[in-house]
């Protein structure tokens, strides 16, 4: 059964300032990487990794002492169970407010609200989705989002429920060439004939 958006909406209230500002927290780390590392962990799975990773680590810290919540480590993932009642998840999502996942046996039952060994069906699942912005400064959308199955059941943003804001970092240099770092086999005979 999936519950309405204001039955979770108010089970979640007191704890949404804290998931905005862990989720703040973990772009403001994502941006204290120095550029020429960042640039490294630019592949789109690599960079929501890092994030991923981040945001665990500000959630545990800032959730581990609220009352009602358990924070469990399963299933390659941190599930915030709120009162017995409510496990979310912090995931990737596209502007839809869908994630990816491999369609294996733990996502379908996560999405379809079915038992999960160790999570009872009675306890719903939804999803802490995020995306970031267009130039990986900062969050564009940080929403709940309730699905069912392979659809959005419904989905609200808490986006501006942290008091923490990402300030964008600028390089002090802007980078002005635009000179090929890689030139493939024949690339000079390449230039030769275009000469001529």
């Amino acid at each position: 059964m999936i519950p309405t958006e204001s039955a979770v909406r108010s089970r979640l209230e007191r704890i949404h300032p804290i998931l905005a500002d862990a989720s703040h927290a973990a772009f403001q780390r994502w941006l204290k990487i120095p550029t020429s590392q960042r640039a490294a962990l630019d592949h789109p799975r690599t960079f929501a990794n890092v994030i991923w990773g981040f945001f665990c680590a500000e959630a545990t810290t800032r959730l581990a002492s609220e009352s009602g919540i358990t924070l469990t480590h399963k299933y390659n993932t941190l599930g915030i169970v709120v009162d017995d009642e409510l496990m979310l998840r912090f995931k990737r999502v596209n502007r839809q407010g869908l994630s990816r996942n491999y369609a294996t046996q733990t996502s379908l039952r996560f999405y379809g609200q079915i038992e999960i060994p160790g999570i009872p069906a009675t306890c719903a699942r939804a999803e802490i989705g995020w995306r970031e912005d267009e130039v990986r400064l900062g969050l564009a959308a940080l929403e709940v989002v309730m699905r069912d199955g392979k659809a959005v059941a419904w989905h609200y943003s808490i986006l501006e429920e942290g008091a923490t804001s990402v300030v964008p970092i600028v390089p002090a240099t802007p980078i002005t060439s635009r000179k090929t770092q890689v030139r493939t086999r024949g690339a000079a005979a390449d230039r030769k004939r275009d000469r001529a």
